[in-house]
């Protein structure tokens, strides 16, 4: 019964725990929107972020990766990198991430579109676990 109890304990505190930020060296602030509305994980490629900097109100920002890239890093993982895979949530956090520090800003009209990867990426891709 107490063994219950402490499992219990631990699973509501897990659900109160915030979601992960990622800060830029230059002041910007990245949320995952999903994780801070305690969603799932979004699938098809586009992914909303919420940003904010010491100087400026939050934003949304969404960050649509090219489905021909989704296609592509597939076919070349053999399909364990889909759509639904946490790598692209990597990939699409990591873009906004060097679009802010680049920049210095947030995206033209609160969306930035991935395009390609860099060889960095499809490396990363090729060794990624599930």
């Amino acid at each position: 019964m107490a063994a219950e109890r402490d499992e219990l304990q631990i699973n509501e505190l897990s659900t109160l725990d915030p979601p992960i930020e990622f800060l830029t060296e230059n002041g910007f602030s990245i949320r995952r929107s999903w994780e801070v509305d305690h969603l799932p994980a979004p699938t098809s490629g586009d992914y909303s972020f919420l940003v904010n900097s010491e100087q400026d109100p939050q934003r949304e920002i969404i960050v649509t990766i090219a489905e021909k890239i989704i296609t592509d890093i597939a076919s070349r993982t053999g399909g364990r990198i889909n759509c639904s895979s946490s790598f692209w949530i990597n990939s699409a956090e990591r873009h906004l991430a060097a679009h802010l520090w680049e920049h210095e800003d947030y995206p033209e009209g609160n969306c930035l579109s991935v395009n390609q990867l860099d060889p960095d990426e499809i490396i990363s891709a090729l060794k990624w676990q599930t």
